[in-house]
Protein backbone atom coordinates (compact mmCIF):
# COMPACT_ATOMS: atom_id res chain seq x y z
CA UNK A 1 0.00 0.00 0.00
CA UNK A 2 1.30 3.47 -0.91
CA UNK A 3 0.19 7.02 -0.27
CA UNK A 4 -1.62 7.94 -3.48
CA UNK A 5 -1.18 11.69 -3.79
CA UNK A 6 -3.59 13.59 -6.03
CA UNK A 7 -1.79 16.89 -6.50
CA UNK A 8 -4.22 18.81 -8.67
CA UNK A 9 -4.99 21.92 -6.65
CA UNK A 10 -3.35 24.46 -4.39
CA UNK A 11 -5.07 22.95 -1.35
CA UNK A 12 -3.76 19.44 -2.03
CA UNK A 13 -0.27 20.70 -2.86
CA UNK A 14 -0.29 22.66 0.38
CA UNK A 15 -1.48 19.65 2.38
CA UNK A 16 1.37 17.55 1.06
CA UNK A 17 3.83 20.42 1.62
CA UNK A 18 2.81 20.49 5.29
CA UNK A 19 3.20 16.73 5.63
CA UNK A 20 6.66 16.65 4.03
CA UNK A 21 7.76 19.68 6.04
CA UNK A 22 6.77 17.93 9.26
CA UNK A 23 8.58 14.79 8.09
CA UNK A 24 11.74 16.81 7.36
CA UNK A 25 11.76 19.27 10.25
CA UNK A 26 9.23 18.18 12.84
CA UNK A 27 5.91 19.70 13.85
CA UNK A 28 7.52 22.35 16.08
CA UNK A 29 9.30 24.00 13.14
CA UNK A 30 6.23 24.18 10.91
CA UNK A 31 5.27 27.75 9.99
CA UNK A 32 3.32 29.43 7.22
CA UNK A 33 6.67 30.67 5.87
CA UNK A 34 7.99 27.09 5.56
CA UNK A 35 4.89 25.99 3.64
CA UNK A 36 5.01 29.09 1.42
CA UNK A 37 8.63 28.38 0.52
CA UNK A 38 7.82 24.81 -0.46
CA UNK A 39 4.93 26.01 -2.61
CA UNK A 40 6.96 28.77 -4.23
CA UNK A 41 4.50 31.40 -3.03
CA UNK A 42 4.63 34.37 -0.73
CA UNK A 43 3.63 34.09 2.90
CA UNK A 44 0.86 36.63 2.33
CA UNK A 45 -0.71 34.65 -0.54
CA UNK A 46 -0.67 31.39 1.44
CA UNK A 47 -2.22 33.12 4.45
CA UNK A 48 -4.84 34.74 2.19
CA UNK A 49 -5.80 31.61 0.24
CA UNK A 50 -5.32 28.87 2.83
CA UNK A 51 -5.24 30.42 6.28
CA UNK A 52 -2.93 30.31 9.27
CA UNK A 53 -0.79 27.47 10.65
CA UNK A 54 -3.74 25.76 12.34
CA UNK A 55 -5.78 25.86 9.12
CA UNK A 56 -2.84 24.34 7.24
CA UNK A 57 -2.63 21.49 9.74
CA UNK A 58 -6.35 20.76 9.35
CA UNK A 59 -5.94 20.83 5.57
CA UNK A 60 -2.92 18.51 5.71
CA UNK A 61 -4.76 16.03 7.90
CA UNK A 62 -7.77 15.88 5.58
CA UNK A 63 -5.63 15.53 2.44
CA UNK A 64 -3.45 12.84 4.04
CA UNK A 65 -6.45 10.74 5.08
CA UNK A 66 -7.85 11.04 1.55
CA UNK A 67 -4.49 10.04 0.04
CA UNK A 68 -4.21 7.09 2.41
CA UNK A 69 -7.72 5.97 1.47
CA UNK A 70 -6.97 6.39 -2.25
CA UNK A 71 -3.91 4.17 -1.86
CA UNK A 72 -5.95 1.40 -0.25
CA UNK A 73 -5.63 -1.60 -2.57
CA UNK A 74 -8.25 -4.17 -3.46
CA UNK A 75 -8.50 -6.74 -0.68
CA UNK A 76 -8.16 -10.30 -1.97
CA UNK A 77 -11.24 -12.52 -1.55
CA UNK A 78 -11.01 -14.92 1.34
CA UNK A 79 -12.13 -15.56 4.91
CA UNK A 80 -12.83 -12.35 6.88
CA UNK A 81 -9.95 -13.02 9.30
CA UNK A 82 -7.48 -13.30 6.41
CA UNK A 83 -8.83 -10.10 4.84
CA UNK A 84 -8.56 -8.32 8.17
CA UNK A 85 -4.90 -9.29 8.55
CA UNK A 86 -4.15 -8.06 5.03
CA UNK A 87 -5.90 -4.72 5.66
CA UNK A 88 -4.13 -4.19 8.98
CA UNK A 89 -0.73 -5.03 7.50
CA UNK A 90 -1.20 -2.61 4.58
CA UNK A 91 -2.38 0.24 6.77
CA UNK A 92 0.26 -0.34 9.44
CA UNK A 93 2.99 -0.37 6.77
CA UNK A 94 1.82 2.98 5.37
CA UNK A 95 1.47 4.51 8.83
CA UNK A 96 4.92 3.36 9.95
CA UNK A 97 6.83 5.03 7.12
CA UNK A 98 8.21 8.54 6.89
CA UNK A 99 4.94 10.11 5.75
CA UNK A 100 3.02 7.99 8.22
CA UNK A 101 5.02 9.25 11.18
CA UNK A 102 4.50 12.84 10.01
CA UNK A 103 0.79 12.15 9.61
CA UNK A 104 0.57 10.93 13.20
CA UNK A 105 2.07 14.21 14.43
CA UNK A 106 -0.33 16.28 12.34
CA UNK A 107 -3.27 14.13 13.40
CA UNK A 108 -2.48 14.54 17.11
CA UNK A 109 -2.24 18.30 16.72
CA UNK A 110 -5.56 18.56 14.89
CA UNK A 111 -7.40 16.12 17.17
CA UNK A 112 -6.41 18.12 20.25
CA UNK A 113 -7.95 21.37 19.07
CA UNK A 114 -11.67 20.75 18.93
CA UNK A 115 -14.59 18.37 19.37
CA UNK A 116 -13.05 14.87 19.37
CA UNK A 117 -16.29 13.16 18.28
CA UNK A 118 -16.64 15.53 15.34
CA UNK A 119 -12.99 14.90 14.45
CA UNK A 120 -13.57 11.12 14.43
CA UNK A 121 -16.73 11.50 12.33
CA UNK A 122 -15.00 13.62 9.69
CA UNK A 123 -11.99 11.31 9.59
CA UNK A 124 -14.16 8.24 8.97
CA UNK A 125 -16.01 10.10 6.21
CA UNK A 126 -12.69 10.52 4.39
CA UNK A 127 -11.73 6.84 4.84
CA UNK A 128 -14.02 5.82 2.00
CA UNK A 129 -12.14 2.68 0.93
CA UNK A 130 -11.83 1.30 4.47
CA UNK A 131 -15.50 2.02 5.14
CA UNK A 132 -16.55 0.21 1.96
CA UNK A 133 -14.45 -2.82 2.87
CA UNK A 134 -16.05 -2.98 6.33
CA UNK A 135 -19.50 -2.74 4.75
CA UNK A 136 -18.65 -5.50 2.25
CA UNK A 137 -18.16 -7.97 5.13
CA UNK A 138 -21.38 -7.12 6.93
CA UNK A 139 -24.76 -8.72 6.61
CA UNK A 140 -27.25 -6.40 4.86
CA UNK A 141 -29.42 -5.87 7.93
CA UNK A 142 -26.58 -4.52 10.07
CA UNK A 143 -25.06 -2.59 7.16
CA UNK A 144 -28.29 -0.61 6.84
CA UNK A 145 -28.40 0.35 10.51
CA UNK A 146 -27.53 3.99 10.93
CA UNK A 147 -24.01 4.62 12.20
CA UNK A 148 -22.92 0.97 12.49
CA UNK A 149 -20.53 0.96 9.52
CA UNK A 150 -19.03 4.29 10.58
CA UNK A 151 -18.53 3.19 14.19
CA UNK A 152 -16.90 -0.11 13.21
CA UNK A 153 -14.64 1.72 10.75
CA UNK A 154 -13.63 4.20 13.45
CA UNK A 155 -12.76 1.43 15.90
CA UNK A 156 -10.75 -0.54 13.34
CA UNK A 157 -8.95 2.63 12.25
CA UNK A 158 -8.02 3.38 15.85
CA UNK A 159 -6.59 -0.13 16.23
CA UNK A 160 -4.68 0.22 12.96
CA UNK A 161 -3.04 3.41 14.18
CA UNK A 162 -1.66 1.67 17.26
CA UNK A 163 1.29 3.38 18.91
CA UNK A 164 3.85 5.40 16.91
CA UNK A 165 6.80 3.12 16.03
CA UNK A 166 10.47 4.07 16.56
CA UNK A 167 12.01 5.90 13.60
CA UNK A 168 12.84 3.59 10.74
CA UNK A 169 11.07 0.57 12.20
CA UNK A 170 7.90 -1.13 11.06
CA UNK A 171 5.52 -1.89 13.91
CA UNK A 172 4.23 -5.42 13.27
CA UNK A 173 0.57 -6.25 13.56
CA UNK A 174 0.14 -8.11 16.83
CA UNK A 175 -2.13 -11.14 17.19
CA UNK A 176 -3.89 -9.46 20.12
CA UNK A 177 -4.79 -6.51 17.87
CA UNK A 178 -6.18 -8.81 15.20
CA UNK A 179 -8.11 -10.80 17.80
CA UNK A 180 -9.71 -7.64 19.16
CA UNK A 181 -10.53 -6.30 15.68
CA UNK A 182 -12.06 -9.61 14.63
CA UNK A 183 -14.03 -9.73 17.87
CA UNK A 184 -15.49 -6.32 16.99
CA UNK A 185 -16.43 -7.44 13.47
CA UNK A 186 -17.73 -10.94 14.19
CA UNK A 187 -21.30 -10.04 15.30
CA UNK A 188 -21.82 -8.12 12.06
CA UNK A 189 -20.16 -10.39 9.47
CA UNK A 190 -22.47 -11.89 6.88
CA UNK A 191 -22.84 -15.68 6.96
CA UNK A 192 -22.18 -17.79 3.87
CA UNK A 193 -25.95 -18.23 3.50
CA UNK A 194 -26.49 -14.45 3.53
CA UNK A 195 -23.72 -13.91 0.96
CA UNK A 196 -25.22 -16.58 -1.32
CA UNK A 197 -28.70 -15.09 -0.94
CA UNK A 198 -27.37 -11.64 -1.85
CA UNK A 199 -25.65 -13.08 -4.93
CA UNK A 200 -28.82 -14.88 -6.00
CA UNK A 201 -30.89 -11.73 -5.44
CA UNK A 202 -28.45 -9.81 -7.60
CA UNK A 203 -28.64 -12.48 -10.31
CA UNK A 204 -32.42 -12.31 -10.19
CA UNK A 205 -32.35 -8.54 -10.65
CA UNK A 206 -30.05 -8.89 -13.66
CA UNK A 207 -32.30 -11.59 -15.21
CA UNK A 208 -35.40 -9.46 -14.68
CA UNK A 209 -33.70 -6.46 -16.21
CA UNK A 210 -32.75 -8.57 -19.25
CA UNK A 211 -36.37 -9.67 -19.67
CA UNK A 212 -37.60 -6.10 -19.47
CA UNK A 213 -35.09 -4.99 -22.11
Amino acid sequence: MAWKVARNSLARDAGWAVLTAVADRGLGDLTVDVVAERLGRSRASVYRDLGDREALLVLAHRCAVQDLSNGFGRVRPGPPRMQLEEVFTELRTALSGREGRAFRQVRSAVAGRGDLEEFRRREVEELVALRRWVESLMDPLHAREEGVVAELTAQLWSLCLGRPPPRGELEPVKKAELDLAFHLLTPFIATEEQVLRAELDGLGEVTLLGELL
